[in-house]
């Protein structure tokens, strides 16, 4: 089943294919994730329930106001998988950029999550030259990936 949702006032294009455990299968950079994958939905819909979806700005899913964060994508996530209502937890494949964002909603939500993988990930080596910058550097790349730091409730 192919359908928008809304999410924060966007629409944004998701498909539902089989029945079972819920896999999430998200592209990487400004790719569109639905249609991408038709092996794998083909395949793995005999067991699972696949998920993909466009982010925001990506194939049919409306652009949003201004560049998101990582934190924007990863909320966007989570709002896209409540507006479909998927079982938690999920198992998500992330590919390349992804596979960042899949860790960090990984990170943000643990008990939603039964498993990542990883496909062609931002390497290690990339990651870490980000840490060798200047600290104005630093601050930009930390405002325009993460956002702000969440409170947990107490």
């Amino acid at each position: 089943m192919e359908q928008f949702v809304e999410v924060a006032g966007r629409k944004v294009w998701t498909r539902l294919v089989g029945h079972g455990p819920a896999v999430v299968l998200c592209n990487g950079a400004g790719a569109a994730s639905v249609g991408s994958w038709p092996e794998v939905e083909g395949e793995s819909a005999r067991f699972a329930t696949i998920v993909t979806y466009d982010r925001a700005g990506t194939g049919r899913s409306e652009a949003p106001e201004g560049s998101p964060t990582a934190d924007d994508m990863a909320e966007e996530l989570a709002s896209v998988l409540n507006s479909l209502a998927v079982n938690r937890p999920v198992i998500f494949v992330g590919f390349s950029m992804a596979a960042f964002l899949v860790q960090l909603f990984a990170c943000r939500r643990p008990a939603e999550v039964a498993g990542l993988i990883l496909l062609d990930p931002l390497p290690d080596e990339f990651l870490a030259q980000l840490a060798d910058q200047p600290p104005e550097v630093k601050a930009s790349l930390r405002a325009k990936t993460a956002g702000p730091p969440r409170r947990r409730p107490a």
